[in-house]
Order: C-alpha cells, then sequence, then structure tokens
C-alpha cells in the first residue's frame, strides 16, 4: 500500500443472527456486499471484515475482486446484544491481529454505498493530524454515528476497543450511544468536511437509506454551514 493511502474496512454479516434486524435476506445481501466492495476497490485498498462463517476463497466472485482482502470472523455467542455488538466484537479483532495493520483506516457499514467516497477519503488525507473523524450533526445529541468513521490505529485501541461490550439492543443500549458517552471531551476527533453521500439498506428497518430533494438539501446545508460550525464537531 502506497504510504499515506487510506485503506477502507468494510464491516459485514451475510447472514444476520440479530435481534432487530428486518433485512435479513443472504442471498441479497451477499450481493450488496459483494456491490460494495468491487465499489470501493475503485479507490482504495479493502478489507472486508465478515462475521457470519462466509467462506470467502470459495466463493469466486468475492476472490476475483482486485484490491481486497477478507477477515472471516467466526459468528459471535452473544448474538441478542445486537448488531454493533457484534461489529465491534469483530473490528477489535481485526485491529489487535490483522498483519500489517495500517496506521489509519476508514470503517464504513459494509452494505452502503458512500456515493462522495473520494471527497470523504480527500478530507481523511487532509486531516492528517485528525485522531478521528466522525459525521457531523447540527444539533446536540446523544449518540455518535460510527457507520462512515475515520480512526487512527492507536485511538481505537485505547478509546474504542473493548465498548462493544457496554451494548445491548435488548436493552437500547446502543453503540452510538456509548461510544458518544466514551468519547466526549476526548481530544483528536474532527469532523468529515463533507457529508458522506450514503444509499443502502437499513437493516434494522428493511427499508432503503433516506434520499431524495430534501436529503440532499439537509447534506448541502450541513456542508455549506461547516466553515461557520466546524467547531460544533458531532455533539
Amino acid at each position: 500500500m502506497p504510504q499515506g493511502e487510506i485503506p477502507i474496512v468494510l464491516t459485514g454479516t451475510i447472514a444476520p443472527r440479530a435481534i432487530y434486524t428486518a433485512h435479513a435476506d443472504a442471498g441479497r445481501r451477499r450481493q450488496e456486499y459483494l456491490d460494495a466492495v468491487r465499489w470501493y476497490a475503485r479507490h482504495a485498498p479493502v478489507h472486508f471484515l465478515e462475521n457470519s462463517g462466509h467462506r470467502f476463497a470459495d466463493d469466486a466472485d468475492f476472490a476475483a475482486i482486485a484490491g481486497a482482502t477478507y477477515f472471516e470472523h467466526p459468528p459471535s455467542d452473544c448474538f441478542d446484544k445486537g448488531k454493533g455488538y457484534q461489529e465491534f466484537e469483530m473490528l477489535d479483532a481485526w485491529v489487535a491481529n490483522a498483519p500489517a495493520r495500517p496506521a489509519r483506516f476508514l470503517k464504513i457499514t459494509g452494505r452502503y454505498i458512500v456515493q462522495n467516497i473520494a471527497q470523504v477519503l480527500a478530507d481523511c488525507a487532509d486531516a492528517s493530524s485528525a485522531r478521528a473523524i466522525v459525521e457531523r450533526k447540527l444539533w446536540p445529541t446523544h449518540s455518535a454515528r460510527t457507520d462512515v468513521a475515520l480512526f487512527d490505529a492507536g485511538f481505537y485501541r485505547k478509546h474504542i476497543a473493548g465498548l462493544y461490550r457496554e451494548c445491548d439492543d435488548s436493552a437500547r443500549v446502543y453503540l452510538e450511544n456509548v461510544v458518544r458517552r466514551h468519547l466526549e471531551g476526548v481530544a483528536g476527533i474532527e469532523v468529515f468536511r463533507h457529508y458522506p453521500v450514503k444509499t443502502g439498506m437499513n437493516g434494522s428497518k428493511g427499508i432503503p437509506l433516506p434520499s431524495g430533494p430534501w436529503e440532499s438539501t439537509k447534506i448541502a446545508l450541513r456542508d455549506a454551514l461547516y466553515h461557520v460550525n466546524g467547531a460544533y464537531r458531532f455533539f
């Protein structure tokens, strides 16, 4: 990997074992992940992390994608804790054990397509001193978005690793709330200058992500207000 290049880490579950998952068809999910890996591999090296037991060496479509590597994590013993628990349990294992782990990586929830990924990657490269970059919001909130986020590996190990153990979707203790609580006041966190424009299927609800004129207007407003409100971060 060329020096300074930021790889993309996709997290995925082809055959989900989690509560509150409406979009559970393994065949459709596999195709969506395949489309995502192909899309992102056009822009950066891709590490696809999967935790439902899919064998990528036996899947010719995935194996044929240049620039993509696969990390097979065993299914979680705590599927009842929800998607966030399982996702970051797997991400922790990759950060701890992956060979030639990059110094920084852009983590994306795997079936989402970030349409402006080139701009997002450029934001990551430009903010070379940031320890983490997250999606900004306009209003105070008790959650931090983790579907698209850049992490310095050292920052991840210090501030993020192990937080998944506090998550329990059945008790409505979601990963986004846990991360938000632990990152409050931590230095080195910035926000994307360009709002990640995502398309795909919401796994919990089984419906497409918001799109259309109103969503485009909100994105444009957030980008326009960055220089006015850039220090507001994600709180």
